[in-house]
C-alpha cells in the first residue's frame, strides 16, 4: 500500500541502479531500484540509515543508467511504501521504500580513463 509523502533525501548510492520490467494490469512498467546512505550526527554519533528508492515508468528507464554506486543524489520523494518479506530464516521482515518523483544527480562526473569531465546527461 501506498502513502502519500513530500519530503526531498540527499544520500550516496549504495549500488548501481537495477532496471527491470514488472507486468501490472495496465501492461508492462519498467522500474528501477537502488538503495542510498542517509547519515547524520558526527562521531560516535554518526548514524547511517539504508532507504531504498524507486523510479517508474519512462523516467527510470532514462535514469538508470546514470544512477553509479557511489555518487550523491537528492531524491524527491512523491509515496511511501512498506514492503513485507521473510528473510532467509523465515522471520517477517520490512522494508520502507521511497518512490521518487524527482531524482538529481550531480550536474558533472569525472571520467575514469582521463579524467575528463562530462556534460552528457540528458537531464
Amino acid at each position: 500500500m501506498y502513502f502519500p509523502m513530500t519530503s526531498t533525501l540527499v544520500g550516496n548510492v549504495g549500488q548501481d541502479a537495477e532496471l527491470r520490467t514488472v507486468n501490472t494490469a495496465k501492461g508492462d512498467v519498467s522500474v528501477a531500484n537502488f538503495s542510498i546512505a542517509i547519515s547524520s550526527g558526527s562521531g560516535d554519533d554518526r548514524q547511517t540509515q539504508w532507504v531504498r528508492v524507486e523510479l517508474w515508468r519512462n523516467y527510470a528507464e532514462a535514469v538508470a543508467p546514470y544512477v553509479k554506486k557511489g555518487m550523491k543524489v537528492t531524491v524527491e520523494v512523491k509515496q511511501v511504501k512498506l514492503d513485507a518479506y521473510a528473510d532467509k530464516d523465515g522471520e517477517p521482515q520490512a522494508v520502507l521504500v521511497v518512490v521518487a518523483d524527482k531524482l538529481h544527480l550531480p550536474s558533472r562526473s569525472r571520467d575514469e580513463a582521463g579524467g575528463e569531465t562530462r556534460d552528457d546527461i540528458p537531464f
